[in-house]
């Protein structure tokens, strides 16, 4: 197998495709595993290449601005091209192994072979010019919302929302953080192993990771170069990927061994996985969602886990008579579809995709949600609502607008224990982790737990 392409290594000439893919509306996710999958790579070239396409887009903005700054013209820039020199002005400001001659010349290599050399004379211009002014390109933001938008690459007007909410200093540490790599974090599947096993397995594979929390089986490995479906016990389901926010999430829902319980919107069935671990597999677990291929994700997932509580349902969960057709539930978690703005660490480009309608209207969608889904609530039940969002358009706001129109439901408090840091824990008694704790760095989740009277 060859490793170079005309010049040019086959980790970027893959982020260039990769790249290409995503400006023509395809998630960062999937046009990664796209590329990957077409082309046998090596496990060095896989994670360069994924360290490049993630990298590209996290900075996107930063980079557009440094390449507008050393164009000699104002007609607009090939997409294509555009990504050709992003790529390499991520590595300049990123990737310092790489020396800067070598960047360059991958550079223009790569614009000759995609361009049949139309473009390679501007590539060599722009790069050559940046290395002979670095302080253009090297420069920091000034502080207000536009310059921190640019330098930080997120929408100014979250930028703003930020800014407004917690003040500079802080709005700065939570962009820092967005920017960065998010671990890949693990619950043990206590059904089917131990802490102790998993820990075994990874260490033979000389695997390096942590242990957030032995109580909860919880790992964040640190770096694996393959893929995720390739590391030791996944297979077999030893253990579930979710982040340490997410596995917050199901033990605040209390759920017993003899409930009937409603997860709704629980594809791809990571909390149900994880409230079916908790009663040992002994619940009745309905999980229900509107997508057809998310259900039949779900359904590989509990199989490769073990579990063989949940009832796969599909269905709409703003439709009451649906909800209602259903029957009475004990517990009902409501995980939400959201803006995703909590995970931006592991979904980069979503915040390029949202502006504050998006906002809007999902909020409104998730009160319609929780408000159907609560008219199956047995007296005396127990509801969680949570979304892996940030906004208080989508949390705080949701909740107490439900409980302004039903006023036969309370809040039930999570209470400090239940939680993993004291920071986590709001006045009104939600979960919220944001912004991000320095010392215990997790995903951005909501939670708020009703009770029925």
């Amino acid at each position: 197998m060859t490793h170079r392409l005309n010049s040019v290594t086959i980790s970027r000439d893959l982020a260039v495709k990769a790249l290409n893919r995503i400006d023509k509306g395809l998630y960062a996710e999937r046009a990664l595993s796209e590329v990957l999958s077409e082309t046998r790579v090596f496990e060095k070239d896989r994670s360069l290449t994924t360290e490049i396409v993630y990298g590209t887009v996290r900075w996107r903005m930063r980079l557009d601005s440094t390449i507008d700054k050393f164009l000699r013209y104002d007609g607009k820039l090939k997409s294509e091209i555009r990504n050709v020199l992003r790529i390499a002005f991520y590595q300049l400001f990123f990737l310092n192994r790489i020396p800067a001659h070598s960047i360059v010349h991958q550079a223009v290599a790569q614009a000759k072979n995609l361009f049949e050399g139309k473009f390679s004379g501007l590539v060599n211009a722009i790069l050559r010019s940046a290395l002979r002014n670095p302080e253009v390109y090297k420069s920091g933001p000034t502080g207000n919302a536009q310059s921190l938008s640019v330098y930080y690459s997120h929408p100014e007007w979250l930028v703003k929302n930020w800014l407004a909410r917690f003040g500079a200093q802080q709005t700065v540490q939570i962009l820092e953080f967005n920017n960065q790599r998010a671990r890949l974090t693990l619950r043990v599947n206590c059904i089917k192993a131990h802490l102790t096993e998993v820990i075994k397995l990874f260490e033979k594979e000389g695997l390096v990771f942590d242990i957030l929390c032995k109580d909860r089986g919880s790992l964040t490995v640190r770096w694996i170069g393959r893929p995720v479906t390739d590391l030791p016990g996944f297979k077999e389901g030893l253990f579930a990927i979710q982040d340490y926010a997410s596995q917050m999430i199901a033990p605040i829902l209390k759920a017993e061994p003899s409930n009937e319980i409603l997860d709704v919107g629980g594809a791809p069935g990571g909390k149900a996985a994880h409230i079916a671990a908790l009663v040992n597999n002994r619940a009745r677990i309905n999980l229900l969602d509107v997508s057809m291929d998310r259900l039949d994700e779900a359904r590989k997932n509990l199989e490769r886990l073990g579990i063989n509580c949940v009832k796969i349902i599909h269905g709409d969960a703003t439709q009451k008579s649906f909800i209602l057709s259903l029957g009475e539930f004990d517990r009902i978690l409501i995980d939400a579809p959201c803006s995703n703005l909590g995970v931006l660490r592991h979904n980069c480009d979503v915040k390029y995709r949202l502006n504050p309608n998006n906002l809007i209207k999902l909020a409104e969608k998730q009160l319609v949600m929780l408000s159907e889904s609560a008219g199956a609530l047995k007296k005396g039940g127990i509801l969680v609502y949570c979304v892996c969002s940030t906004s208080c358009e989508e949390t705080t706001q949701v909740i107490e607008k439900f409980l302004a129109s039903n006023k036969n439901f309370v809040i039930y408090r999570i209470e400090p224990e239940e939680i993993s840091h004291p920071n986590f824990l709001t006045q009104e008694g939600y979960l919220l982790t944001f912004p991000p704790v320095e010392q215990f760095p997790v995903d951005g989740f909501f939670a708020a737990r009703i009770k029925r009277n």
